[in-house]
């Protein structure tokens, strides 16, 4: 467990299918704009449009099988079809950024952009992580 109650699990232990093609994940999940709670993190596992648990959970059964982490908002926008409103070349809001390759990255190289995405980790996603911003 982290300190705020959530299971814990590294950013490179987690996501086995990082970096490739998610086809058992990506089902191209049509939402009609609503993304429920699948934009938030959660320390139950899942989220509430059945579409992009779905997507999410077939390219990281973690989501579904103990918690919605940083890593699952970050597939479910990069995968399946939804907005989360987290460009990761532009400082947001978001728990995450829409590439579950780069927020890996930058989350091992700077714990604090977990739940914060800022300057400096859009500067760690550029500088270190091979994100190409233009």
């Amino acid at each position: 467990m982290s300190d705020d109650g959530t299971a814990s699990r590294s950013t490179t232990e987690s996501d086995d299918s990082a970096g490739e093609s998610t086809e058992s994940g990506d089902s191209g999940a049509t939402t009609g704009g609503d993304v429920g709670t699948c934009c938030e993190t959660s320390n139950a596992p899942g989220c509430s449009v059945p579409a992009v648990e779905a997507c999410v959970c077939g390219g990281d059964p973690f989501c579904c099988a103990m918690q919605w982490d940083h890593l699952c908002v970050a597939r479910a926008s990069q995968s399946c079809d939804i907005d989360c409103a987290n460009d990761c070349c532009a400082p947001h809001d978001a728990v995450a950024c829409n590439d579950v390759d780069v927020f890996s990255c930058v989350a091992d190289a700077d714990g604090n952009c977990y739940g914060q995405w800022d300057a400096q980790c859009v500067q760690v996603a550029t500088t270190r992580c091979g994100l190409s911003c233009g």
